[in-house]
């Protein structure tokens, strides 16, 4: 089992993301957890300098087998942000061993549900966005089409 250290945004990001991680890691028939992801705040807090580093050397210090930031990007260009988190985690890493692995959505985390209709209790699924990155709100357009909260449907995938 592989045994991840997440860094994460918000408070429903430390509910959400242990079980979307330990979920899709036995669809994909290589389980993981990740119990106790740590609340670092927004991107945009993040890229001051010292700062994702200093959540970085936390995570690290679980010695766990793979650390994972997954942060929402709201308006910001994914690729060139990655680029520069790469860059920042490639010089906070400094020869160390250590499996980094970040994860940018696009807007927002609970995008994912809305381009996963499966994942879903909807009955039409023309009430989904056409690109749910395009959109803001994603987490009431989810209670909207699933008739519930995202919490629920997280312990219900």
């Amino acid at each position: 089992m592989i045994r991840v250290a997440a860094i994460v945004e918000g408070y429903g990001d430390v509910q959400a993301v242990p079980a979307l991680i330990a979920k899709t890691s036995i669809l994909l028939g290589n389980p993981a957890i990740a119990s106790d992801p740590i609340r670092a705040g927004e991107w945009k807090l993040l890229r001051r300098p010292g700062v994702v580093e200093g959540y970085l050397e936390l995570a690290a210090s679980r010695q766990w087998d793979l650390i994972l930031v997954v942060l929402d990007l709201e308006d910001d260009c994914a690729m060139a942000e990655a680029a520069v988190a790469r860059e920042r985690v490639e010089q906070w890493k400094d020869g160390r061993d250590i499996k980094v692995e970040i994860v940018f959505m696009v807007r927002e985390y609970e995008t994912l549900f809305l381009w996963c209709p499966t994942c879903l209790p909807v009955s039409d699924n023309a009430l989904l966005p056409a690109n749910p990155d395009a959109i803001r709100g994603a987490k009431e357009r989810v209670k909207q089409v699933a008739n519930r909260k995202i919490s629920c449907v997280i312990r219900n995938l």
